[in-house]
């Protein structure tokens, strides 16, 4: 039943890591020619990093939920006003 309840999160991770490889992939061409989106798929990996190493940290206990709820919308909406920066 759980796991019914987030296959959707578990195929929007997989699409989202398709996108994310094929960019990477083709990174020497959008540098070239679409350099705001070798921007945005840099700062995205780096975001989903910084949640995973907090999730971690919220597992060990290091941190608590609290704190790291309040971290991931800080570094989300740094991620936003940065990228309509560009």
């Amino acid at each position: 039943m759980l796991l019914d309840y987030f296959d959707e999160v578990g195929r929007l991770s997989d699409t989202l890591k398709r996108h994310l490889v094929l960019n990477l992939k083709r990174t020497l061409n959008i540098a070239r020619k679409e350099p705001t989106v070798l921007v945005t798929t840099l700062r995205i990996i780096e975001r989903e990093e910084k949640a995973d190493e907090t999730a971690l940290q919220v597992k060990l206990g290091l941190v608590s939920p609290k704190i790291s709820r309040l971290c991931f919308t800080s570094n989300l909406n740094n991620f936003m006003f940065n990228r309509d920066l560009n």
